[in-house]
């Protein structure tokens, strides 16, 4: 009879002779289409989440240093004790080391917080002037046609008043030209 290592050891030969190969996994389409699929989702909800965790970092950061610092914090009962067994030195070393840890890890959460405000803040102004800017296109656009016209209406004007002033001009000098030739035949005349 076989023993029993024998048995266990054909019985894996077995289930190993049972299973696909690699190249007849990735030669079949469905499986290759699942993995596809698998790695798209997983993409996507990377994606998905990334906008999500960096609005929350600075979040989690404060909450997790207000946490540490009410963890440092001596209790009002407790520090009467280690002073008593620090032999009436005063407070705890450790506790107002551990508790001065918790502050600086609060403001510096308090910072990034900051931080990330001022990064929205300017975001939001960046999108804003550039909502102003395709505006002021739009309606620039929109104005050049009335401001040619204008320009025209302008023009013609213009060329009107020249050429009644060099019109009023020339009869001006002729109507002097005539008076003074009416001048000069009338001392004639009279001579």
């Amino acid at each position: 009879m076989l023993s029993s290592g024998a048995v266990l050891l054909a019985l894996l030969c077995c289930c190993l002779a049972l299973l696909p190969s690699s190249s007849a996994l990735v030669a079949n389409p469905r499986i290759a289409s699942t993995a596809s699929v698998a790695r798209r989702t997983s993409v996507l909800a990377a994606d998905a989440t990334a906008e999500r965790k960096a609005k929350l970092a600075a979040f989690n950061a404060e909450q997790k240093a207000k946490r540490a610092a009410a963890a440092a914090a001596p209790s009002g009962k407790q520090a009467p004790a280690k002073s008593q067994r620090a032999g009436g030195t005063g407070v705890d070393e450790k506790a107002l080391k551990a508790r001065k840890a918790g502050l600086d890890a609060l403001k510096l959460a308090a910072v990034k917080v900051q931080l990330a405000l001022l990064e929205q803040r300017d975001a939001l102004a960046a999108s804003v002037q550039a909502k102003d800017q395709a505006q002021r296109a739009v309606a620039e656009a929109k104005a050049a046609p009335s401001r040619a016209v204008a320009g025209a209406r302008d023009a013609v004007a213009s060329a009107k008043e020249e050429v009644a002033s060099r019109v009023k001009g020339e009869l001006a000098a002729a109507e002097a030209k005539v008076q003074g030739l009416t001048d000069g035949a009338k001392e004639r005349l009279g001579r």
